[in-house]
């Protein structure tokens, strides 16, 4: 019983010593070919990066697509960069509308008495809104020259222009309500608006922003132009409308309109 007893783990110990070596033999088999790349992975050559290929970004071509830089486009040039900075703006808008308020007393003056009892048609706009709509159409006149300016020069055939123009603008408060010449004021904004078409055509090749500056301007002007026509029509054309007297100021009314 005791050989019986003995074998049993010598049979064992050869079983693990060959199982042991077959696995060392598989596993420097398998080195051996790994090394001689059977089992190794195929080289494959490194691409170079997608963008390495591509120009810079500055000069790459817009068919390209757009970039993250590109997809934000900052416009070149802004509305004071075009009049040459807030400074330089900011001083023709000054002086236009400073420029423009000179003829305010004379207007200041008359409104309360001359023009408070004259003919006027029922869309006439209230007294007090002319101030604050002339202040802003003068302060875009300034901007506009200021832009055309920044690009000819202030001696440029398109600025003078418009320079003179503003000096006969100027002369209409005077005219109409200083010498309470109605018919000379409607014929002074005529030739305004006749003088205004040859400036928005030498101000739009330069600066398009320029010359819309000056539409409000122009519309104003067209209906100030009709405005003017139709009080001068209604105190000296032919259609002069009965003396109101219902405030008590009717004889001052006949009196004023006799005297024109």
């Amino acid at each position: 019983e005791t050989p019986e007893y003995v074998a049993v783990p010598d049979a064992m110990k050869l079983f693990v010593l060959l199982a042991a070596s077959s696995a060392f033999h598989a596993s420097h088999a398998l080195q051996s070919t790994s090394s001689a790349g059977l089992f190794s992975k195929p080289s494959v050559a490194k691409r170079a990066p997608s963008h390495a290929a591509l120009p810079p970004l500055k000069s790459r071509p817009r068919h390209l697509g757009l970039t993250r830089r590109d997809a934000t486009p900052v416009p070149p040039d802004t509305l004071l960069q075009s009049a040459g900075g807030l400074k330089k703006a900011s001083l023709f808008i000054l002086g236009s509308v400073v420029g423009g308020i000179t003829g305010t007393p004379t207007v200041i003056k008359n409104i309360p008495t001359w023009y408070k009892v004259i003919a006027k048609p029922t869309w006439t706009p209230p007294s007090g809104i002319f101030a604050p709509v002339w202040s802003c159409l003068y302060a875009m006149i300034g901007l506009s020259l200021a832009i055309v300016a920044n690009s000819t020069g202030l001696a440029s055939a398109p600025c003078r222009m418009l320079l003179v123009h503003y000096a006969f603008n100027l002369a209409w408060a005077p005219v109409f309500f200083g010498a309470h010449k109605m018919m000379a004021g409607f014929v002074l904004q005529l030739g305004l608006i006749a003088s205004l078409v040859p400036i928005l055509k030498a101000f739009y090749p330069i600066s398009p922003t320029a010359a819309a500056l000056l539409g409000p301007y122009t519309l104003w002007l067209l209906f100030a132009s009709a405005l003017n026509w139709r009080i001068w029509q209604m105190n000296h054309g032919g259609i002069r409308p009965p003396v109101d007297n219902s405030d008590g100021k009717g004889k001052l009314r006949a009196l004023l309109l006799a005297s024109k």
